[in-house]
């Protein structure tokens, strides 16, 4: 079972009422903050060898062998409760993979970032744990999650895990994942607003505007 902790707590109160929206939609109410601690205060500013460690923590759809040394680098937030996200990963995405990934040109980084409520959370972590035990399985995960329209329950999500991948031991199902508090810390520090919100090499591009995207990876070599 997915249990989630106290980890909205280091979530600066503000920074989450900012990012709790996805393509424009009414933002959530920020999660309860736990008050026993001490009151939250902003993420320190990322540098860039902490930058590069933490999104070397998640997934990524990598070139194939040999067919790029530095591909230009494409960082991708998400929510997999987002419907605009979903939107990304079923039109724009298997475009990118195609046009630029599959080619050697460009690489991306998937950032899940849990901003609209517990089921987010939850399937943040679970998609994170498919990828700790097999890394094939979290892109077909994903695709799993976003095709859902029912609720992300514990039991949903663990069903979801078996289809993708029946070998994975789900006797070891984290109570939470560090790598979420790292999301925000980037997200906070790229001045994420809200899902999905993509990256190339660094500069912000419309999501939805594959020309767009396109001359940005050319523009930074790829």
């Amino acid at each position: 079972m997915f249990i989630r902790r106290a980890l909205f707590a280091i979530i600066p109160v503000l920074f989450v009422a900012i990012l709790s929206s996805c393509g424009g939609a009414p933002a959530v109410p920020a999660p309860p903050v736990d008050d026993t601690g001490p009151p939250p205060s902003s993420f320190e500013p990322l540098s860039p060898d902490e930058t590069k460690r933490l999104l070397a923590a998640f997934p990524a759809l990598e070139p194939p062998d040999g067919t790029s040394d530095h591909p230009v680098e494409l960082v991708l937030f998400a929510d997999f409760k987002c419907p605009h996200c979903r939107e990304f990963d079923r039109t724009v995405l298997p475009e990118l993979k195609r046009e630029w990934i599959d080619t050697g040109r460009a690489r991306l980084v998937y950032v899940p970032l849990p901003i609209l409520g517990p089921e987010a959370m939850d399937a943040a972590q679970a998609a994170l744990f498919v990828y700790d035990r097999n890394p094939d399985a979290f892109f077909p995960f994903t695709e799993a999650l976003y095709g859902e329209n029912d609720p992300l329950t514990s039991a949903r999500l663990q069903e979801l895990i078996r289809k993708v991948d029946p070998e994975i031991d789900q006797a070891s199902l984290p109570k939470a994942d560090d790598r979420i508090e790292g999301a925000f810390r980037l997200a906070q520090a790229w001045g994420v607003n809200g899902v999905p919100t993509l990256f190339v090499d660094g500069e912000e591009v419309d999501p939805f505007d594959p020309d767009a995207i396109g001359r940005a990876i050319e523009e930074k070599g790829g």
